[in-house]
């Protein structure tokens, strides 16, 4: 965490590394801190949107940041637009993969994995020791089974 710290020092308009800690922040169970660090990204993020509104990786950050905050429609909207935006990018795939699960919406997650790997991904260990994934664990297994 100290290296976000420190990149959030040296680059402080810059959302990612808030964005970033407050999801590490939050699987530690550090939810207090998460909570700060979480509302000061998802503001950078509101502040990097207004000037780039086409910004894939900052709108399915902020959508993992308002997932946590329980603001799950609005969530939804962001990760819509961010798809929408870059439908190939394996990174935008896989971390709307990721968000899809956590909110149970299990064969959007598996669809965006899918396609992940069509683009590129190939980073199968990632996938099998994601926990935002673990809902899908079972459904993927027998996929790649199949590949």
């Amino acid at each position: 965490m100290g290296l976000y710290e420190q990149a959030s020092r040296v680059r402080p308009d810059d959302y990612q590394a808030p964005s970033l800690m407050a999801s590490i922040l939050a699987s530690l169970g550090r939810k207090g801190e998460a909570e700060i660090t979480g509302r000061r990204g998802l503001w950078l993020i509101e502040r990097q949107l207004e000037v780039r509104p086409d910004d894939a990786r900052a709108l399915y950050l902020g959508a993992q940041i308002l997932y946590r905050f329980g603001e799950n429609s609005r969530a939804l909207e962001r990760a819509k637009r961010a798809l929408d935006i870059d439908p190939d990018d394996t990174g935008v795939l896989y971390n709307l993969a990721c968000l899809y699960a956590l909110l149970g919406e299990l064969q959007k997650a598996l669809d965006c994995l899918e396609r992940a790997i069509a683009c590129g991904f190939a980073q199968m260990e990632w996938l099998a020791n994601d926990g935002d994934l673990v809902a899908l664990h079972a459904s993927f297994q027998a996929f790649l089974a199949h590949r």
